[in-house]
């Protein structure tokens, strides 16, 4: 039968299945836990070695293995097996897993392309982190570029505005906004001990001519319109 290729990635304090190849691939998937890297095993040494290892008979080591792991492993169809360290920086990050379920030891070209494959899988991790972090980066600076022009056109209509307050106020709404992506907003003021309607960006009507109609009124405790800074 064609080989079984669980791969495992380290996520938070575990080695996690990510991936899985082969005819038993969604049953592996399914049942074979989560490990900690400091957990006994074959794959574990591999991994914290950072050394591919193989085993022509796997299933005969089951038997004298204790643990949860040795239980699933018991009822998969797993005899030949290598395990391959996805290594970067001379640390190990993942590990690809092949097996067969028949014993037939893996040769050296066979263990060669595996390791061939996993450089090419690091590649790839590495590859997404570095896209991620520029996305990431892309995202960030176009935020801080959307609050600088957000504050210039704030500042733009204090200067252009003197003594208003309600051009002012009503740019503060449209920018806060829009950064936000809110369907709409409402900016309150505060009138001594009371608040009352200041401006308004996309409000539904009926509610927003329902503000500017009330006049003053005393915040409700635990309201929105009740905190303060």
């Amino acid at each position: 039968m064609p080989p079984v290729s669980p791969f495992r990635r380290t996520e938070g304090d575990v080695l996690r299945i990510v991936g899985a190849a082969g005819p038993h691939s969604a049953r592996i998937q399914e049942v074979l836990p989560d490990f900690p890297p400091e957990s006994t095993g074959v794959a574990v040494r591999s991994f914290l070695d950072n050394r591919q290892a193989s085993v022509d008979d796997r299933r005969s080591g089951l038997a004298s293995e204790d643990g949860q792991i040795a239980r699933v492993l018991r009822d998969l169809p797993l005899w030949s097996q290598a395990f391959t360290p996805l290594s970067r920086h001379g640390r190990a990050i993942g590990l690809m897993i092949v097996t067969r379920s028949e014993v037939r030891p893996f040769q050296k070209d066979e263990l060669d392309l595996m390791r061939g494959f996993a450089d090419q899988a690091v590649i790839a991790i590495e590859n997404a982190r570095l896209l991620n972090e520029l996305r990431q980066r892309t995202t960030n600076l176009t935020e801080s570029l959307e609050q600088q022009t957000a504050t210039s056109e704030v500042l733009r209509v204090i200067s252009s505005s003197p003594g208003e307050l309600e051009p002012v106020v009503q740019a503060m709404l449209e920018n806060a906004t829009r950064i936000c992506e809110a369907q709409f907003g409402i900016l309150y003021l505060s009138d001594g001990d009371m608040s009352r309607f200041g401006a308004d960006v996309g409000t539904p009507p009926k509610f927003a001519e329902f503000q500017r109609q009330r006049g003053v009124f005393p915040p409700r405790p635990g309201t929105v319109s009740n905190m303060s800074c």
